[in-house]
């Protein structure tokens, strides 16, 4: 049995390369030896679509967009005394930009990922003294204020940033907004329920929200969303939302159709789950179910 067992290995290994498709030794493996281990970017929100094709400038969008509706872009004084507290910051894109975009601002970014937050502190290293000085990251759950870690400055206008983030918080928002009505205003993009949407629309997204890993009940509407806010302190009055889902979940699924081709075209796996995503928005955007929305909730001023 001995004597035998070598030469039965060695007819197998001959059967498993027999069965072997042919290797082009000049295919296009040879591109992750001249591509960068990492983009330049590394955004991850829905985007904003209206006036762009590419994903890091829709997600750049995004961001400004939440920027310009709070007015934190149409003061002169670039974010002199603003104290922004960023939840759900990811690999900081939002992070670089917002310091770009506001040279006085106070900075605070809180994730609840080690690898991302790694990361964020090797690309901060390599910006100047001036903006690290500014900023604060800290690893804690933006659903639990209590791991925040942050630093309240007396005399700065606070606003509690969270871009695409909040109907990830478990077990919902609400820890999160009674903490941050006493910090100062809140300016939004989160998922919504339709007003309108069917018993039947709702039991689709409560597949899809198992899914996603997303609590369902943190699908309100907007109803629902102004009685939570007003319910965690702030005012009826002060409370805006935007339903800008027209130029969200459109243009998304559009890219991840358009980037799954192409990379099928060419050999590149790894888009399963991207196209699974893509579905859903593009539910979404045909039914119309879940709204993709700002929500800007003003705390009035007390200095």
């Amino acid at each position: 049995m001995n004597i035998l067992l070598p030469p039965f290995l060695l007819l197998i290994i001959y059967i498993l390369l027999r069965r072997r498709k042919p290797s082009d030794p000049y295919s296009l493996d040879h591109a992750t030896l001249n591509a960068p281990l990492f983009p330049q970017t590394m955004w991850m929100n829905m985007g904003y679509w209206k006036h762009t094709s590419s994903f890091p400038e829709a997600c750049h969008a995004l961001f400004t967009l939440l920027l310009e509706r709070s007015g934190l872009l149409a003061s002169d004084s670039g974010g002199e005394k603003v104290h922004v507290i960023d939840l759900g910051i990811g690999c900081g894109d939002q992070t670089l930009a917002i310091l770009r975009a506001l040279p006085e601002v106070r900075y605070t970014g809180i994730t609840n990922n080690p690898m991302q937050l790694v990361f964020l502190e090797d690309r901060m290293s390599k910006v100047g003294a001036g903006d690290k000085a500014r900023a604060q990251l800290c690893l804690g759950d933006g659903a639990d204020p209590d791991t925040w870690n942050v630093e309240v400055v007396d005399g700065l206008e606070t606003w509690i940033l969270a871009l695409d983030c909040l109907y990830h918080f478990r077990p919902d928002r609400e820890k999160t907004l009674r903490h941050a009505v006493k910090l100062g205003s809140l300016v939004a993009f989160d998922l919504l329920l339709d007003e309108k949407a069917k018993w039947w629309e709702k039991g689709v997204l409560w597949v899809v929200a198992i899914g996603m890993g997303v609590p369902y009940g943190n699908f309100l509407t907007p109803k629902q969303y102004t009685d939570m806010l007003v319910a965690a302190g702030y005012m009826p009055g002060e409370i805006e939302i935007e339903d800008i889902s027209s130029d969200v979940f459109g243009g998304l699924t559009a890219y991840i159709r358009r980037r799954s081709q192409e990379a099928e075209h060419w050999g590149v796996g790894g888009w399963r789950k991207w196209k699974v995503a893509g579905w859903v928005f593009g539910l979404w955007d045909r039914w119309g179910m879940v709204r993709g929305c700002v929500v800007v909730a003003r705390r009035a001023k007390r200095w």
